[in-house]
C-alpha cells in the first residue's frame, strides 16, 4: 500500500455507492479494519503493491473489487506551494487516508500591498519611545544604533528565506508536495527538531504576552493623566493608577473573550491608521515647537553616550521586531521571489520614518523628555488631546488581535492540548459527550480570565512603560530575531569552519548584548529612577 504515496494522483471512486467519510473511525472500526485485513490474508487477498500507469490513464486492481481507480501525474512546473486533500474511503468500514490530488496554493498580495502590511507590522508602541533612545545614547549612536539593526533586521529575514527555498527545492526534487511554512518557528522544527519548535514557541508567547502588557500600561496611563486632569486633582498616583487599572480592565475584558479572527484584523488595520494620524500629529507639533521656539536645553555629551547603550538597544529591537510576521506576508505575495527586494525597502523606509521622529522628538524635548514620548504633550491644548486620544484609541483596538495571537500561542502546546484541554481524546467519537465538550470550553476561558488577571496584575507593578519593552526587546526578541536564523543556517547547510566561525561570533555577541539589555532593564525598572 505505499505505492499510493508514490508521484501519482490516486482518486478512488465508487462504482455501486458513493460514501466520503470526513471522521476518524472509532476504535470499534479500527478493530474492524484489523480483522479485514487479517481475513483478507488468510483467504489469499492479496493488495498491490505497485500501481502500474497503463494507456488511457487507467488502472483496474481486483484488489478492490468495487473501486474503480484513476491515476494521473502530478505536475509540479512553476508551482512552490500545495495544500494536499484528504479524503475519506469506506468499504465495509475499511477507512482509506491518501493524498491524492493537490491544490495550487497562489497569493493575493502585490507588492504595494505587502509594503503596506510589512510597515503596520513595524508599527508598534516602541516609536513612542524612540526619542528618549536619543536621550540615552545620543544623536549620532542613537542613529547608529537604529540603523544597524535595521541592516541585521534584513540579514536575519535573508537567511531564513535561503533556508526555506532550499528546502522547497528538495521537496520539488523528491515530489512532496506539501506547503512549508516560512515561520521562524517552523524553519526551527524542521531543523532542531521539537525542542527549536518549542523555544521559538515559548519565546515568541513571551514576546506577545509582554506586548499586552505593554498596551495595557500604556491605556493605564492615558487613563491615570485623564483622572487627575479633569476629574479628580487632588488624587494620589497609586490611587489613580488604581482606579485606572480598574477602567482598563473594564473595558479590555470583553475583547479578550471574543473568538473572531477577521474582526480583529480590521480592528488593527483600523487602528493602524489612527496611530499614524497620532504620530504626524506629534511630529509637527514638535517641527512647530523647534521652528517657533529652538531646542531646549542639550546636554554636554548629547552626540555620542554609552551609559545606557544597552537599555536603548532593547527598545531600538522591539521597535524593529518582524521576523515573527515577514515571513507569512511573503506567503501571501503573489509573487514571493519579490519579497526581499519589498522587504528591504520597507526596512529602510521604517528606519526613515524612525529617525526623523526620534531625532525631531529629542530636539524639541531635550532631556525632558518621557520614556514616552506622547507624555509630553500637554493633554490641556488641541494637538496634545488630539494626538493623545487617536494613539489610545490605536492601542485599543490593536489589543485583541494581540491577546489573540497570545491564546493561540498557549493553547497549541502539546501540553495545554493533551493534559488540560484533552483535545485529542475529545475528538475521538467515544468521548464526545456534551459533559466533556462543556469542560474542554470551560477550561479554555478559565485558562483565558487567569491570563487576563495575570496581565493586569503585572501591569499594577509598575508604568515604566519604556523598560517593559527594553526588557522584551532584549529577552525575546532579540533572540529570535538576531541568534535563531543564524544557529538555523548554519546547522541546515553544515556551513564551513571559517562561516561558524563568524556566525557563532555574532551569536555570542547579541548573546552577551541581550543579557546586559535585561540586566539594565530590570534595574532601570525597580533600582532606579531613569
Amino acid at each position: 500500500m505505499n505505492s499510493l504515496n508514490s508521484s501519482f494522483k490516486v482518486e478512488f471512486k465508487e462504482t455501486e455507492l458513493k460514501q466520503t467519510f470526513s471522521k476518524a473511525p472509532s476504535r470499534q472500526q479500527s478493530q474492524i479494519y484489523i480483522s479485514q485485513l487479517s481475513e483478507a490474508s488468510n483467504q489469499d487477498i492479496t493488495f498491490s503493491e505497485e500501481l502500474p500507469q497503463e494507456d488511457g490513464n487507467e488502472i483496474f486492481d481486483k484488489s478492490f473489487n468495487s473501486h474503480e481507480i484513476n491515476t494521473e501525474t502530478q505536475d509540479n512546473e512553476d508551482q512552490l506551494y500545495y495544500y494536499p486533500k484528504v479524503i475519506d474511503v469506506n468499504r465495509n468500514n475499511l477507512v482509506l487516508k491518501r493524498h491524492f490530488s493537490k491544490i495550487d496554493y497562489k497569493g493575493s498580495s502585490t507588492e504595494f500591498q505587502s509594503f503596506l502590511l510589512l510597515a503596520k507590522y513595524f508599527f508598534s508602541v516602541g516609536i513612542l519611545a524612540l526619542p528618549y533612545v536619543y536621550n540615552l545614547t545620543g544623536l549620532v549612536l542613537g542613529s547608529a544604533l537604529l540603523i544597524f539593526t535595521s541592516v541585521f533586521t534584513v540579514y536575519s529575514i535573508h537567511l531564513v528565506i535561503e533556508i526555506h527555498k532550499d528546502m522547497i527545492l528538495k521537496n520539488e526534487q523528491q515530489r512532496v508536495y506539501v506547503k512549508l511554512n516560512a515561520s521562524i518557528t517552523d524553519i526551527a522544527h524542521k531543523v532542531y527538531g521539537v525542542p527549536g519548535q518549542m523555544f521559538c514557541r515559548v519565546f515568541g508567547l513571551i514576546n506577545n504576552l509582554g506586548g499586552c502588557i505593554s498596551y495595557v500600561i500604556f491605556f493605564e496611563m492615558y487613563i491615570i493623566q485623564i483622572i487627575q486632569t479633569y476629574l479628580i486633582k487632588n488624587l494620589s498616583y497609586e490611587q489613580a493608577h488604581l482606579i485606572a487599572a480598574l477602567v482598563a480592565f473594564a473595558i479590555l475584558f470583553p475583547f479578550s473573550t471574543v473568538n473572531h479572527l477577521s474582526l480583529f484584523w480590521q480592528t488593527n488595520l483600523i487602528g493602524f491608521f489612527f496611530g499614524l494620524i497620532g504620530i504626524g500629529i506629534m511630529f509637527y507639533t514638535d517641527l512647530n515647537f523647534i521652528s517657533e521656539v529652538g531646542t531646549l536645553s542639550r546636554q554636554k555629551n548629547d552626540l555620542w553616550r554609552t551609559d545606557h547603550f544597552f537599555l536603548a538597544l532593547g527598545i531600538v529591537v522591539y521597535s524593529l521586531q518582524i521576523i515573527p510576521v515577514a515571513l507569512n506576508v511573503r506567503d501571501c505575495m503573489e509573487k514571493p521571489h519579490k519579497f526581499l527586494p519589498v522587504f528591504q525597502f520597507s526596512t529602510a523606509f521604517t528606519c526613515s520614518i524612525y529617525l526623523m521622529f526620534g531625532i525631531v522628538g529629542h530636539l524639541a524635548m531635550g532631556e525632558y523628555v518621557d520614556g514616552i514620548v506622547l507624555i509630553n504633550f500637554a493633554p490641556q491644548t488641541l494637538k496634545g488631546m488630539l494626538a493623545r486620544l487617536l494613539y489610545t484609541i490605536s492601542v485599543l483596538l490593536s489589543y485583541p488581535l494581540k491577546f489573540y495571537v497570545v491564546i493561540q500561542l498557549y493553547e497549541n502546546l502539546k501540553c495545554f492540548k493533551e493534559k488540560i484541554f484533552c483535545q485529542e481524546r475529545y475528538d475521538k467519537s467515544d468521548y464526545k459527550t456534551l459533559f466533556n465538550a462543556q469542560m474542554a470550553i470551560a477550561k479554555r476561558y478559565i485558562c483565558r480570565y487567569g491570563l487576563i488577571l495575570f496581565i493586569f496584575i503585572i501591569s499594577l507593578l509598575t508604568v515604566k512603560l519604556a523598560k517593559i519593552i527594553s526588557l522584551l526587546g532584549s529577552f525575546a526578541i532579540l533572540i529570535l530575531q538576531f541568534i535563531i536564523p543564524q544557529l538555523c543556517y548554519m546547522k541546515y547547510f553544515n556551513v564551513s569552519l571559517s562561516r561558524k566561525i563568524y556566525g557563532y561570533s555574532i551569536c555570542f555577541i547579541f548573546l552577551i548584548a541581550s543579557i546586559l539589555g535585561v540586566y539594565k532593564s530590570i534595574e532601570s525598572l525597580f533600582f532606579s529612577e531613569l
